[in-house]
């Protein structure tokens, strides 16, 4: 019976380390974009609003790296404060990979 206890207590240390791990890659993450990313403005292809309570929405947005010509697409879920196709929003990203990225307010 103890080693249950103790098998059950070493599995819980894990998934808690785990998890802790997991927050702590996307803190550090969004804390880098923050401070060497680069600003851009993203143009709105989308806007996906919530059925239920009406107050969040997804945003789809698209922008073209004119260096490459490459068109990157970014999804942000947001509070719906009226946004509507063809606005631009503000896109943090990082430059040597823009699939990393921040959607500002």
């Amino acid at each position: 019976m103890p080693s249950i206890i103790v098998l059950d207590l070493t599995l819980t240390g894990v998934l808690l380390l785990l998890f802790i791990g997991y927050v702590g890659f996307h803190v550090f993450n969004h804390r880098w974009i923050k401070a060497h990313g680069t600003d851009v403005g993203a143009l709105i292809t989308e806007v996906r609003r919530d059925n239920i309570a009406h107050q969040t929405c997804t945003l789809i947005a698209s922008w073209t790296d004119p260096r490459t010509g490459r068109r990157w697409t970014f999804k942000g879920f947001r509070l719906d404060l009226g946004y509507q196709a063809g606005q631009l929003i503000g896109i943090r990203l990082d430059p040597r990979h823009p699939s990393r990225y921040l959607m500002q307010a």
